[in-house]
């Protein structure tokens, strides 16, 4: 009980000490980050993005569960497919229930605005701010912005393509090792079994 009341006890101080930290920027920062994040959100809404990344997620649960349903020599293929078909729909329609709760509990503009104030407070000063926005409103950081979100998008589905199939091989890797691990486990009980129904 302690250690709980400690532990909630430390989490609270760092919680105050961030929103202190927080109330300690200036008005004139504050406005200066404020203004930044309109122009960096104009063209990339931090809710397509989580969408995007929420779609990614998706496409590799579809892609580990073809591979697991590829191994099932016990399904005929007509039965891999149907079964295949209703668990990708099961996956689907929960990961969207997830998401549209989540999206019900967030105001997601609000929390990235917080989120990126903090931010921007801790790793740029004043002067740096300013130097952004005179970027971002030139040609190039215009393109900048207009590109940013298709870019990730785009960088996470080629991450996906070139890490799913690794992450598979992981996962049937250590999957393996746990089915010979249970074999052995299982065989070492097995002969205890034997001898006490012997006697």
């Amino acid at each position: 009980m302690k250690k709980i009341t400690l532990l909630v006890a430390v989490i609270m101080l760092f919680a105050f000490q961030a929103v202190k930290a927080q109330n300690e920027i200036s008005p004139e920062k504050r406005q200066a980050i404020k203004d930044l994040i309109s122009l960096i959100n104009k063209d990339n809404k931090s809710e397509d993005l989580f969408k995007a990344m929420m779609f990614q997620m998706e496409e590799m649960n579809v892609e580990i569960i073809k591979t697991i349903l590829d191994e099932r020599t016990d399904l005929t293929q007509a039965e891999r497919k149907n079964l295949e078909k209703q668990l990708i729909e099961n996956y689907s329609s929960q990961t969207k229930n997830f998401q549209d709760r989540l999206m019900q509990k967030l105001d997601y503009n609000s929390m990235t605005e917080e989120i990126m104030t903090t931010v921007y407070d801790k790793y740029y000063t004043l002067e740096e701010i300013n130097d952004l926005i005179i970027f971002y409103k030139s040609p190039t950081g215009q393109k900048t912005l207009k590109t940013m979100q298709p870019l990730m998008i785009d960088t996470l589905k080629l991450t996906q393509e070139k890490l799913g199939p690794k992450i598979i091989s992981v996962i049937q890797e250590i999957r393996e090792e746990q089915k010979r691990e249970i074999a052995k486990k299982a065989e070492e009980i097995m002969p205890r079994k034997q001898k006490r129904s012997s006697k």
